[in-house]
């Protein structure tokens, strides 16, 4: 697995999947799903308006990008309430973001992090990184996937590169928050 930090514009990205995400008590969406949101002229605040995605704990919704974007789906992952988000949901989305990697059999994907490790703020993209990485180990996967994290800030995407090597977490940006 290979994993690298990129902080351009979504118009710029080029991966089989994006994964962005939203809260369930936080109207509108933020972050990168805002931003597809308006690019899709309010595709996910239609489902969340029509009661077909609530945003709860472990929901996805998959919609195909009509080649308005390099990326031919974006998944919307439900993180639950933002006042009970703490470590256990935090594993619960790294479950089901990788069972949908794994699912889906793609090579690239992209995630949108600011949202997933915003209100943990022990939790940086490293974290994050090293959960996925463990994850993919434990489960026996070799396969070649190349994972980017997408930052709406560049120099939070170029401190995250430079804790990353060879697509592996250093060391010491290792974190208790490791998925079994």
């Amino acid at each position: 697995m290979q994993i690298e930090g990129y902080s351009g514009g979504l118009s710029r990205l080029r991966a089989d999947v994006l994964f962005v995400s939203c809260f369930e008590d936080i109207r509108p969406i933020q972050g990168l799903a805002s931003e597809v949101d308006w690019i899709y002229s309010g595709v996910f605040s239609k489902m969340l308006m029509q009661n077909h995605f609530s945003g709860g704990l472990g929901e996805a919704l998959l919609i195909p990008t009509d080649e308005k974007l390099h990326v031919p789906k974006v998944i919307l992952l439900g993180l639950g309430k933002s006042t009970a988000y703490g470590e256990s949901e935090f594993q619960k989305m790294v479950s089901v973001l990788f069972k949908t990697i794994s699912g889906l059999n793609v090579g690239d994907c992209a995630i949108g992090v600011e949202t997933i490790t915003a209100l943990l703020s022990p939790i940086e993209p490293q974290a994050l990184a090293s959960s996925l990485l463990e994850a993919w180990r434990s489960k026996g996967y070799i396969g070649s996937v190349q994972m980017t994290f997408v930052f709406n800030d560049q120099a939070r995407a170029r401190v995250f590169q430079h804790k990353m090597t060879d697509g592996c977490v250093k060391k010491e940006t290792q974190s208790q928050y490791i998925s079994e």
